[in-house]
């Protein structure tokens, strides 16, 4: 049972963290696709 958990968690970080590597690379095409500034976005998207 306690393996379980441990996997869910697990995968749980994973996908936080494999966001975020997708996400960084291509947040100056967000921000032009919205026409605000990059940092605008990367609050946005840290707030998601």
């Amino acid at each position: 049972m306690e393996r379980k958990y441990l996997l869910m968690l697990g995968l749980a970080g994973f996908t936080v963290m494999a966001d975020n590597w997708v996400v960084s690379p291509i947040l100056p095409a967000i921000s032009s696709s919205f026409n605000v500034a990059t940092i605008q976005a990367g609050i946005l998207i840290t707030s998601l």
